[in-house]
């Protein structure tokens, strides 16, 4: 539409000296209308009182002739223009003047004879030249209008079946067919861009297919390091300098597990594989939570305050339980024994705040990949939560105040 808009806007521009030009031209064009056909009329009174005098003799009155006036005669008709004032409105009105003469009797006399026609003044022609130019531009910009809308439409349907195509078009899905078109240029627009998403579709199937290989053989070989690290503690004496390093192995393995399915999920969320969006609750979602991590509080000695009203929010219910759960999980892990622990949600907005460690940093890195904090932390968590916001267009926000942490998500 930016393009029909501009073209038209080109086209009014292009209009500009045309209408002066053809202002011009109308008005010379009145004009001369006018008065030849002034001069015409006058020309054919004056023959038919010269017909008249040859037969009879006399002067015949005739609807024009102003007044006969006795002198030189004139050797041929002479005409001219002339003003006079109006009775009626006392403005200056233009005539159209012819003055020949007759012979009066046979004393050797003339008498001249002006007739006079009246005609149209400059004003009035360079009125009705601007009315008539007007009427034309009127007329010729709801036929451009007109005929630009038609035949952009006509034009551009391809081009908008296409981008229909493309918008209603996953990554999951096969590369859409496009119908052929009769225009060079958009038939070469859809040959490229079903060679790009046949492209891209096949890309995210090897690499979704080689994620899940890689993690189903991660997940079994950590399987099995877990599981000979376990038999290794059980079996090794509590004294014994090797059990020190099994727990260490135990313990990474554990880790990487958790590493594994973080990376896993944020490539889920950023291929968009989460689209099934439902009505959820999030103070429901945080009642859960908070009780699975019920115990751990009461371990650390946390003192929780929770405020939270009925606000629906329309999201995938498997990424909002992660995304909570991520936020309320980093609140407790980072927080002080004996600390506190705030959730506030309402019109909206979600608001978690934690006492904590202070962090001299800017806060935001934290939900970065692979940031590490104080604590070692690789920051997935947050990051997963960031992925999550960044899918829906939820903002969020992390500040530091002292020893206070608050993470705000504010849902749209």
């Amino acid at each position: 539409m930016k393009l029909i808009r501009k073209t038209i806007y080109q086209i009014a521009l292009a209009l500009v000296p045309v209408m002066l030009l053809s202002t011009i031209f109308i008005n010379y064009t009145i004009r001369w209308i006018a008065f030849h056909e002034a001069d015409k009329f006058l020309a054919y009174e004056m023959e038919r009182m010269q017909r008249n005098f040859d037969r009879t003799g006399e002067i015949l009155p005739v609807f024009g002739m102003s007044e006969i006036l006795s002198g030189e005669p004139h050797q041929k008709p002479t005409y001219r223009d002339t003003t006079f004032i109006s009775e009626i409105d006392g403005e200056d009105e233009r005539y159209r003047e012819l003055r020949f003469s007759l012979p009066d009797g046979d004393s050797g006399r003339y008498s001249t004879v002006i007739l006079r026609q009246v005609t149209l003044s400059k004003d009035d022609i360079a009125r009705g030249s601007v009315y008539i130019i007007l009427m034309l531009v009127l007329l010729m910009s709801g036929t451009i209008l007109l005929v630009v809308n038609m035949q952009t439409e006509r034009i551009w349907a391809p081009f908008f079946r296409t981008l229909e195509r493309l918008q209603a078009y996953r990554v999951q899905q096969a590369a859409p067919e496009f119908e052929p078109s009769r225009i060079h240029e958009f038939d070469l627009l859809n040959h490229t861009v079903s060679g790009m998403l046949r492209k891209m579709s096949g890309d995210y199937r090897r690499v979704k297919e080689l994620n899940e290989n890689t993690a189903h053989e991660i997940q079994t070989h950590l399987a099995v390091i877990k599981a000979s690290n376990e038999e290794l503690l059980n079996i090794l004496p509590v004294d014994s300098d090797a059990i020190e390093q099994a727990k260490r192995s135990h313990l990474a393995a554990t880790r990487l597990s958790h590493i594994q399915k973080s990376l896993t999920l944020l490539s889920k969320i950023g291929n968009k594989e989460f689209e099934s969006v439902t009505e959820v609750h999030p103070d429901e979602i945080i009642v859960q939570i908070l009780e699975e991590f019920q115990e751990l509080l009461q371990l650390r000695d946390i003192q929780v305050r929770v405020d939270l009203k009925r606000c629906p929010v329309r999201m995938d219910y498997g990424l909002a339980v992660v995304l909570f759960s991520n936020l309320i999980k980093n609140a407790v892990k980072h927080n002080l024994d004996g600390g506190e622990l705030e959730v506030t949600y309402g019109t909206a907005i979600l608001i978690v705040r934690n006492s904590g460690k202070s962090y001299p940093g800017d806060p935001s890195e934290l939900m970065k990949r692979f940031i590490r904090g104080d604590g070692g932390n690789t920051g997935l968590g947050l990051a997963i939560a960031r992925q999550i916001c960044e899918t829906y267009g939820f903002e969020i926000n992390y500040e530091v105040s002292g020893t206070w942490h608050q993470i705000s998500i504010r849902f749209r």
